[in-house]
Parts: C-alpha cells; sequence; structure tokens
C-alpha cells in the first residue's frame, strides 16, 4: 500500500514538474485552497480502521454577521461520521493554521501542512490533528476517480 502510495505521488510529481502553470512542492496554500475546495481522500498514509471514504473542504461560513474560513476533513465509517470543522485563522506559505473556535484568543491548535499540489486535481496534506502528525494524505478531486 505504501509502494502505491509513493507510485502515485511520484506519477503526479512527473505530471507537475512537466507544466510550468503547477506550483508543485509547498505551494501557496490559498492558490489551492481556491482552486481545490473540495477533495477526496484517493490514499492516505494514516491508520484509518474501517475508513469508507474521507472527504476534505475548504469553505467560507458566516457567524453572527461575519464571514469566516472553513476546513473540514469528514471520515465516514461503516456506523458512524467523523467532522471536526475548523476555523482557518493564518495562511502562511503551504500551512494552515487553525482553531477549533472563531475568537482572536482561541489557540491554534490545529495545522495543515499542503506538501504538494498541481493545482488542477490533487494535493498531498499532512494531517492537521497533532494526534496524528505524520499521517499524510492524497487527495484528489472527484473527476480523477471516474
Amino acid at each position: 500500500m505504501i509502494a502505491l502510495f509513493l507510485g502515485i505521488l511520484f506519477l503526479y510529481h512527473i505530471q507537475a514538474s512537466s507544466s510550468k502553470k503547477n506550483k508543485g512542492d509547498y505551494p501557496d496554500a490559498n492558490e489551492v485552497m481556491k482552486n481545490l475546495p473540495q477533495t477526496f481522500m484517493l490514499q492516505s498514509l494514516g491508520n484509518y480502521t474501517n475508513l469508507i471514504c474521507g472527504y476534505q473542504h475548504f469553505y467560507n461560513d458566516t457567524l453572527g454577521g461575519q464571514t469566516y474560513r472553513k476546513y473540514d476533513l469528514i471520515f465516514k465509517y461503516p456506523d458512524r461520521l467523523f467532522s471536526q470543522p475548523l476555523y482557518v485563522k493564518n495562511v502562511t506559505q503551504y500551512k494552515l493554521f487553525m482553531a477549533t473556535r472563531p475568537e482572536s484568543w482561541s489557540p491554534l491548535t490545529y495545522r495543515l501542512e499542503i506538501l504538494f499540489s498541481n493545482m488542477k486535481t490533487c494535493m498531498i496534506t499532512r494531517n492537521p490533528n497533532p494526534a496524528f502528525p505524520k499521517a499524510c494524505n492524497l487527495m484528489a478531486t472527484k473527476k480523477t476517480f471516474f
């Protein structure tokens, strides 16, 4: 499974290297959020027992008249759905710093790193949950599966 993940990563990397428009390694996270707002987990180095699918979403949400940027990584299991929407508080290069609440005092306890993206169909991210710091996910657009 790891060999398959690395093989797919290698193929996407070759595709990105051959295109002048692609940012490739450590891309601008703002650009990735704009170009790939909805992606699905194609492969993961995390150990997600019984996981049916994973879905990642960047979106805006209005609360109390103020609009916030948000992120959610949703996991579908046979008996439950796991979702923890996070507020994107700061974006620095390829890193998104997030919190569970929108207030400025809320600590930035989550960090999503976008390690690679071709800006069209895929990205490789490092899991934002500090409990799983080494879990990397290959996320792809819906059209990639068809």
